[in-house]
């Protein structure tokens, strides 16, 4: 008799908070993910959210824009920062590492 392996991925989530947001402040995709099944902003909740496509092994990644300030006389007073966050994606989980670069 011959055993087949079959090898099934359970479904990996990624999480993260980035922050609360003011009325003018909010977060936004800049660099969508490839290999995504979920990506995206909540900026209700401040939260942005990854999971990768079904049975995907590899790397994936994404960037995201946040800004924190607000308008005042025509011209924009505060702070960007980019996240450049990197997905390593195996049969037994998921490695992220992030990149924060503030404008």
């Amino acid at each position: 008799m011959r055993i087949k392996r079959i090898l099934k991925i359970a479904p990996i989530k990624y999480e993260w908070f980035i922050d609360a947001f003011g009325d003018e402040e909010g977060a936004g995709i800049i660099k969508q993910a490839k290999h995504f099944k979920v990506s995206e902003v909540d900026r209700e909740k401040g939260t942005y959210y990854y999971q990768p496509q079904d049975e995907f092994v590899g790397a994936d990644s994404v960037e995201i824009e946040v800004s924190k300030g607000a308008y005042a006389g025509g011209s924009y007073r505060g702070r960007i920062t980019i996240y450049k966050i990197k997905f390593e994606i195996t049969e037994c989980g998921m490695k992220v590492s992030n990149i924060k670069i503030t404008k």
